[in-house]
């Protein structure tokens, strides 16, 4: 893909969000997200389940993962600091460029799988523990408590994906999709979510981290 091919895929405006917690202690153990601001809104959360055991840092971005300067921006994230991760969440690629890309079309499917692939071999360079965040849906931007179809299907396609690098890779698939899909809870807008929301993916995640410890 080329340069100007990727500028014609970014938004209006990006933006990309670094977060480095206790920056200054390089003995601390750490688990690394990476993903966009739907990811950002539970890192506090997993951070504070997390206390006295690890930090939680962030590498949030709205780059489509198709689009080179999402790489770059995690190899900056790994290569700037001499600090290292106990375990690594990808949560990148499923909630920007639903209007413009369609993951159900063969052709930009095997270029999304494509891309996705040089995004996880980077974290795998960096990281030997890894697992990988399913999407979750999207409700309508006029009416919150309606799902919006037309972006789910998208979503889904990509989750498949997703599903599909897992399972060849050998890395976890932490689906909380379906959950949320069955449950209740409260969309802040068409993509993001309140307080229940974050929590619950928090706890997936504290309960990843729980079972590998355990098994350890």
């Amino acid at each position: 893909m080329n340069h100007i091919k990727d500028i014609e895929q970014r938004e209006t405006i990006e933006w990309s969000n670094t977060w480095w917690e206790k920056a200054n202690d390089v003995k601390q153990k750490r688990i690394a997200l990476l993903g966009d601001s739907v990811t950002r809104g539970f890192r506090s959360k997993l951070n504070n389940r997390l206390e006295g055991r690890y930090v939680v840092d962030i590498c949030a971005s709205s780059s489509q993962i198709t689009d080179l300067l999402l790489w770059k921006q995690y190899k900056f994230f790994f290569e700037c600091s001499e600090l290292k991760y106990s375990q690594v969440f990808l949560h990148a690629g499923g909630h920007h460029g639903h209007d413009i890309q369609r993951c159900l079309d063969e052709e930009y499917s095997d270029f999304f799988r494509m891309s996705y692939k040089k995004i996880l071999d980077l974290v795998c360079e960096n990281c030997s523990d890894i697992a990988v965040l399913s999407y979750t849906p999207s409700v309508k931007k006029e009416n919150l408590s309606e799902w919006d179809t037309l972006r789910n299907k998208e979503l889904e396609a990509r989750n498949k994906i997703v599903y599909d690098i897992a399972k060849e890779y050998g890395i976890p698939y932490i689906d909380i999709w379906n959950p949320f899909l069955t449950g209740n809870f409260v969309y802040r807008d068409f993509i993001h979510f309140g307080d229940d929301g974050n929590e619950f993916i928090a706890e997936q995640c504290l309960s990843h981290i729980n079972m590998k410890e355990k098994k350890e």
